[in-house]
């Protein structure tokens, strides 16, 4: 594969776990770092996301 494709399905899969950490984060029952893991996302990226959250 090339790299631009490589770089594409990245970019999807990151977008994907973005939108299902927010998901999770609006529920209100898991934890920051049970989001981290659930999602793979750094904890710092969810942590960024909650605080996004809070000021919409």
């Amino acid at each position: 594969m090339s790299r631009a494709t490589d770089e594409m399905k990245y970019s999807i899969r990151e977008e994907k776990a973005v939108s299902i950490a927010k998901n999770l984060l609006q529920l209100h029952i898991l934890t920051h770092e049970q989001i981290a893991k659930a999602t793979e996302l750094p904890i710092a990226k969810v942590k960024e996301l909650a605080e996004g959250l809070t000021t919409e």
